[in-house]
This record gives structure tokens, C-alpha cells and sequence, in this order.
């Protein structure tokens, strides 16, 4: 099984272009799941509205880079990505709908929603389009899948944190250019008041242990074939 994978790995990277021209897409993917993990849900660039939240402005860049490579000879890959039609089918219908509610007539929140409904959909496609063309051998997956797993687990710490400690530390936060875009959820109350509800950095309660309770899987896989500790166990992770 291992050397099957090991080909496909090698059949997959000779469509790349050369290690001279590319940047690491892995990296970047990586960048995008910290500032999703690390950051406050509700923390966006001042000015910027709901759409301005950090990891959605380097998406967008992501898709701006994917642009690039499409359109330069040199960072084009050799063959296209079945996932491309689907993608361009998507952003169509897409845009008919954005242009057909501006065409009967929009209030000034309906207007401001489907704008941000837009930007956010055209940054998760750069999300998307990135991730099929840069994440082409299973060590780059590994890479991404493992910084999402430290992510989530940060977020869990910060839930713990609130729940034990009754302590929001997650407003510590706000690194300087940033905003709350609404205010920070912080601890609730459930039933009689004697059960703390978190959020740890996520927008919601459920959404917070929907996504842990989801990658918990992914974080017991790697925990077990993580090497013992003092043995390269940092490297693992970050590798």
C-alpha cells in the first residue's frame, strides 16, 4: 500500500510545474487554517465589514495567485484538474444569481449580504482551487490536515479555559488592526445557569463542538502515529 501511494505521489508531482516557479501551497493553506483557529470568529480589519475577516482576505489572495499560475506559461500545470468545470459551473450560476437580484431591485441589507455572500464564496474557491492543484502527495495533505488538527486544538484549549476557568481569554485576542465585527459570543449560561456554554474561538457554541467533535478523529489518527516524545514528536507536527 505504502509504495502504491509513493507512485501515485510521483505521477501526480510530474505534472507540476518546476520547484523553481511554485510556491508552497501547503504552506499557505496552512497560513489560512491558523488565522481561522487562532483568531476570534468575529475578528475582522477594521472597516472591512463581516468580509474582512483575515483568513478570507489571504483566500482571496489564494485565488488571485491561482489566477496567475492559469494565466502565466511557466506556473501553468501540465494538465487540468477535473475539479476546474465544476468550479467554473459553481462561480456561473453564482454570479447569475448576485446579477439577477441586483437586476429586481435590492435594499441597502440585502445589497451589503450579497455582496459578502460573493466575496466569501469567490475565497473559499480559492481555498478550494488551490488545495487541488498545490496538495498533489499525501505528505502535502498530512501537513495541512495536521495544522488543522494543532488549530482545532488551540480552540479547544481556549474552550476549556472558559468552561473550567470561567475565563474568556479569546479577547486577548484581538491583534492591533483587528475589530469585532459583532460582539465576542464570551460564556453563556445553559439551562439554570449552573453549566457554562463556549465557544472557545469559534462564531457559535454549536458550531464549536460540531468542529471539534468532527476532528477529533483526524487529531486521535495522528496522536497515534505521532513518534514518542524527544524523538522528532515537534518535527511531526510541523513537518
Amino acid at each position: 500500500m505504502t509504495s502504491d501511494v509513493r507512485l501515485v505521489d510521483q505521477q501526480r508531482s510530474a505534472d507540476l510545474p518546476p520547484d523553481r516557479t511554485r510556491l508552497d501551497g501547503a504552506l499557505l493553506l496552512g497560513v489560512v487554517v491558523v488565522l481561522v483557529f487562532l483568531l476570534p470568529a468575529r475578528a475582522v480589519v477594521a472597516g472591512l465589514g463581516a468580509a474582512g475577516r483575515p483568513h478570507l482576505l489571504v483566500a482571496t489572495g489564494l485565488l488571485l495567485w491561482w489566477l496567475v499560475t492559469r494565466l502565466h506559461p511557466g506556473l501553468r500545470p501540465r494538465s487540468r484538474h477535473p475539479l476546474l468545470p465544476l468550479v467554473l459551473v459553481y462561480v456561473g450560476w453564482l454570479v447569475l444569481a448576485w446579477g439577477a437580484g441586483y437586476d429586481r431591485g435590492l435594499v441597502d441589507a440585502e445589497g451589503s449580504g450579497s455582496d459578502r455572500a460573493l466575496i466569501v464564496s469567490l475565497a473559499y474557491l480559492g481555498i478550494a482551487l488551490v488545495a487541488s492543484e498545490a496538495l498533489q502527495t499525501r505528505e502535502a495533505v498530512d501537513r495541512v490536515l495536521k495544522m488543522v488538527v494543532l488549530g482545532a486544538a488551540f480552540s479547544a484549549l481556549m474552550g476549556w479555559a472558559q468552561f473550567w476557568l470561567g475565563r474568556d481569554f479569546t479577547t486577548y485576542l484581538m491583534l492591533p488592526g483587528l475589530q469585532p465585527n459583532q460582539p465576542l459570543i464570551g460564556i453563556a449560561e445553559r439551562g439554570a445557569g449552573e453549566f457554562a456554554r463556549v465557544a472557545g474561538t469559534a462564531g457559535h457554541y454549536i458550531e464549536f463542538g460540531v468542529v471539534t467533535s468532527m476532528l477529533l478523529p483526524l487529531a486521535v489518527h495522528y496522536a497515534l502515529h505521532a513518534p514518542r516524545v524527544g524523538a522528532g514528536s515537534a518535527g511531526y507536527w510541523w513537518g
